[in-house]
């Protein structure tokens, strides 16, 4: 099922770290107050040789050209750039649900990962990164044998935007709950991350339902799935191999042709075998 962009809702965004640049397009350049010091730099930001760094913009002319240009760290020719969106879509609502699939860490390098078997969806979520972040540096499909395919990127813009927006914890995130740009978003909007949760750590055959560690993520969907008139089964709970928790939340059969007519899914192989 294709994901539009719309409807879509205001990001407020929190702290940027001070580091982050702008690259500001060169017929906005003038409505921009700068301070003393940087206008000495006005000639760096025209020609596009360096971008402009937040310290030396004020929070609302920040918001406002968040919209409208890349970000970056640093000055470097290696300093990948991506957008910084300031709304939540369908697109970006899907790929934050998708996440639970995928990791961010910063050990040596930002790096946003989703991971797997099922190429055709990594192709897919490829896609939609390209649209939302427009990357200076494409995201990378791995495949190789023996290892779960995935796909890769480098990009410290779209490290903190995961980060920072829709709390997502680097590294091991078992205890990364539902993010809170999540839980005020409109009804539409959160149907898109459930549809991207399913697509990610859905189970689907003759059971249909989510698999998860954490357990406050399921007892969200489970809830909203009742506003969409959609009845789940009692959430049960498994020991792994390694002795831990993980939950597991199944549609009730009556209602699976409800589920994939009102949340949806993107990714080939959770279609159901009917």
């Amino acid at each position: 099922m294709e994901i539009s962009e719309e409807p879509k809702t205001e990001i407020k965004v929190p702290e940027l770290p001070e580091d982050m640049r702008l690259e500001v397009p060169e017929d906005k350049l003038s409505e921009i107050e700068l301070s003393e010091t940087e206008k000495r730099n006005s000639y760096h930001y025209r020609s596009g040789k360096r971008a402009i760094p937040l310290k030396a913009l004020d929070k609302k002319a920040i918001q406002k050209l968040l919209s409208i240009s890349k970000a970056r760290f640093g000055n470097g020719g290696n300093a990948a750039s991506a957008k910084f969106p300031t709304y939540l879509n369908p697109k970006i609502a899907y790929l934050v649900g998708a996440l639970r699939d995928g990791t961010i860490n910063n050990y040596g390098k930002y790096e946003v990962c989703y991971v797997q078997k099922d190429i055709r969806w990594l192709q897919i979520l490829k896609k939609l990164i390209e649209e939302v972040f427009d990357p200076s540096s494409k995201p990378r499909l791995i495949v190789r044998e023996g290892n779960t395919p995935k796909i890769t990127m480098s990009n410290r813009v779209i490290f903190e935007f995961f980060r920072i927006v829709f709390e997502v914890k680097p590294g091991y995130k078992i205890d990364w709950g539902t993010p809170k740009v999540i839980k005020n978003a409109p009804l539409e909007l959160q149907k898109f991350y459930v549809r991207g949760y399913f697509d990610a750590d859905g189970v689907s055959g003759i059971n249909i339902g989510f698999c998860q560690a954490n357990l406050e993520s399921l007892l969200f969907i489970r809830k909203l799935l009742k506003k969409l008139g959609i009845e789940t089964r009692k959430i049960e709970s498994r020991k792994t191999s390694k002795g831990n928790d993980f939950y597991y939340l199944y549609i009730r059969t009556k209602d699976q042709i409800k589920f994939f007519t009102l949340i949806g899914s993107s990714n080939p192989s959770k279609f159901p075998a009917r």
